[in-house]
């Protein structure tokens, strides 16, 4: 699906931010947008390996590369999953941008109901204040971690189990 929709437009490269991460922070999107171009790579992330809070992930990669996954994947699970393909082939260049502080325990994303209670907590306090950075919300956590405790022993979600952490 991915391919087929940059297919139309023939982009030079994509950024990649998925519907279950609703607090996405467009400084850490500027970020590893710039760590993509500032680097010869195909790939860039802030999730290899992850050391923001889940749910603050995204990746920007080539058209080109995503044209060579297209056609070279052939597992269901490469085929599904965007760029796992991209991810864990060797004939990608591939870079990371990190946070200074590891908080991939943190899970700020929505894949359960007991995420959504949790971010609808967040926009709540912020409410109605939409333009907060990841930083309010890390700030909100520390101040207020009674909000962010049911779902801190969730291991659901399709990254979750183990394939990998994304």
């Amino acid at each position: 699906r991915y391919y087929q929709a940059a297919k139309k437009h023939q982009p030079e490269s994509v950024v990649r931010i998925t519907g279950d991460c609703p607090l996405i922070d467009a400084g850490v999107v500027d970020a590893v947008i710039e760590t993509y171009q500032q680097n010869d790579v195909d790939y860039a992330s802030n999730s290899l390996p992850r050391t923001f809070p889940d749910g603050l992930d995204l990746s920007v990669f080539s058209f080109k590369s995503l044209q060579i996954a297209w056609k070279q994947a052939t597992s269901k699970y490469d085929r599904e999953h965007v760029t796992a393909f991209i991810r864990f082939n060797d004939q990608f260049k591939r870079i990371n941008f990190s946070n200074k502080e590891d908080l991939s325990s943190e899970r700020w994303t929505v894949d359960v109901p007991s995420d959504y209670d949790v971010i609808s907590k967040v926009f709540d306090h912020f409410s109605p204040k939409l333009n907060f950075t990841w930083l309010d919300v890390l700030d909100l956590k520390n101040s207020h971690p009674e909000y962010f405790e049911v779902n801190k022993k969730c291991k659901e979600g399709p990254y979750r189990g183990g394939l990998f952490s994304y």
